[in-house]
């Protein structure tokens, strides 16, 4: 088994021209392998923008198989949805219980 250690040039600074530059990429396909790889995320990037845009048209259409009344029976219609809809008391009692929430135990 032998040990291979870099050579006293390079512990000192000293370099050669020959170390650096694009050669080095272009014997090893690195051009072709970096164009490669833009290539397929280009190709993903636009399969998720064509996906994310025909998205409202799918749903319409699966909307027209599935209406959402039979999808989900069980969905109260009169169930309130907005703040006017409730009891000005229970808007109270909520308000009151996340204000002692973030405060602490409330004091009595």
């Amino acid at each position: 088994m032998s040990t291979v250690f870099a050579s006293d040039d390079q512990f000192h600074g000293e370099s050669t021209a020959s170390e650096y530059g694009f050669h080095h990429i272009w014997d090893a396909n690195g051009f072709e392998l970096a164009i490669t790889g833009l290539g397929i995320v280009f190709v993903a990037l636009a399969f998720i923008s064509l996906f994310i845009s025909l998205l409202p048209h799918a749903m319409t259409i699966f909307e027209k198989l599935a209406p959402e009344s039979e999808a989900l029976p069980h969905a109260a219609a009169s169930a309130p949805t907005t703040v006017r809809e409730l009891d000005s008391s229970v808007v109270a009692a909520i308000g009151y219980a996340l204000h002692t929430s973030h405060r602490g135990k409330p004091k009595t």
